[in-house]
């Protein structure tokens, strides 16, 4: 029987919105954690000179949420109450075993438009002519882990609506899996859903906003029913500060009557938004090409990265990234060699008021003196930039080469 692996690896030089953090310490390091805790806890005196080569035990710590990778989502994870049973979830330990071993079945949902309802997936099942049977675990191919390790990959995917859920659900499936995020639509479908169900479903009477959103998004029948586990192959939690950003981008105001109505609060249009992520390209990369060191990390955040593919670990922090490119062009220079980079094809997804993430081309060609130029490398660039004054920085940046992939 062939066995295939469908988790993910847990990196912490990848983007989270929680932020892992992966800590080593060395043998040595270990040593002398051993002999410290050994004194303080046994009152044992023990030297790490005693040990060979004043060396115990590496150990790595790690520091992450329980929704970061392949991960399971319990009843639980949805909400305190149940319509069902005696009203209150399971948590993932209460869940029987069995429900998650059995046959499994891919359906395509990556070419959906944020969500797939309940006749997406009967025609897919039509299509790959598979009848589903209680017992079943079916997978969903998104298309969203093409963006794993990227904060797209937090935006781009494909959800189960109610109609969606409910279909699986009542052909016996208890175990959903996904590739992407989130077995619901994106946050922004569902804000726009959620808004438009608000506006049409305020009273007369006056409420509290929180009330108002809490009725839009689960008003009548659409509030889909919970698989027993929601399996996300991928995952993590919005950061608190997303969080209140994404609150902040819905507006609730009442009418002289005391109506209340729902408005998106819009800061920057989309098209502003193009041209100030442009712009900032252009004097960036004309600094680099320049070699004006400093002044071009100073269009990084204090702690952003640059993860160059042909480098096993990002380039951390400003001053990093100053020697980097002096060392680049001196090497150039003696080279007689001037390098130009051109982005094109730039692909801008809003995250929340200050945030975006991007994605583009990136080309590099090689002028020498006196000859023609040539193009150095092909690339595919990633970057998180972040709202900073009347600009933007680079908070993290990831670049693989094509011809290197």
């Amino acid at each position: 029987m062939r066995i295939i692996d469908l988790s993910t690896s847990i990196d912490a030089s990848k983007w989270e919105p929680e932020t892992v953090v992966h800590e080593v310490t060395s043998p040595a390091d270990g040593a002398t954690h051993m002999a410290e805790e050994m004194a303080a806890n046994f009152g044992l005196e023990i030297s790490p000179a005693d040990l060979r080569d004043g060396e115990l035990l590496s150990i790595d710590t790690l520091t992450l949420t329980t929704h970061t990778g392949t991960h399971i989502d319990a009843p639980s994870h949805y909400g305190t109450r149940t319509t069902y049973g005696n009203g209150v979830p399971r948590n993932i330990d209460e869940m029987p075993l069995d429900w998650f071993y059995g046959p499994g079945v891919v359906l395509d949902i990556s070419e959906a438009e944020h969500v797939a309802d309940a006749a997406y997936l009967e025609r897919e099942l039509k299509r790959i002519d598979y009848t589903l049977s209680p017992g079943d675990i079916v997978l969903l191919n998104t298309g969203a882990s093409v963006y794993a390790g990227s904060m797209l990959y937090f935006t781009n995917f494909v959800g189960l609506d109610a109609s969606g859920t409910n279909f699986l659900l009542d052909q016996g499936v208890r175990v959903i899996g996904t590739d992407a995020f989130s077995l619901d639509a994106p946050f922004g479908d569902m804000i726009t859903r959620s808004t438009t169900a608000a506006t049409a479903t305020c009273c007369s009477r006056p409420t509290s906003s929180a009330a108002t959103a809490s009725t839009a998004r689960s008003s009548g029948s659409q509030q889909p029913r919970r698989p027993a586990g929601a399996v996300r192959f991928h995952g993590g939690l919005l950061p608190r500060e997303d969080r209140r950003s994404r609150r902040r981008m819905v507006a609730r105001r009442r009418d002289r009557r005391g109506r209340c109505r729902v408005t998106a609060a819009v800061t920057t249009g989309l098209a502003e938004l193009y041209a100030q992520v442009h712009q900032f390209y252009a004097r960036h990369f004309h600094l680099l090409d320049e070699g004006d060191a400093r002044a071009w990390a100073e269009t990084f955040t204090p702690d952003g990265w640059f993860w160059p593919a042909v480098l096993p670990e990002p380039v951390r922090g400003r001053e990093a990234l100053i020697a980097g490119v002096r060392e680049t062009h001196a090497r150039l220079a003696a080279a007689g060699e001037q390098h130009r980079h051109w982005h094109g094809m730039v692909h801008i997804e809003p995250v929340d008021e200050d945030t975006v993430a991007v994605r583009c081309y990136a080309q590099i060609f090689a002028i020498p003196a006196g000859g023609p130029a040539r193009l150095q490398m092909h690339c595919v660039c990633e970057d998180v930039l972040v709202r900073a004054g009347h600009g933007w920085q680079v908070r993290q940046r990831r670049v693989q080469r094509d011809d290197l992939r």
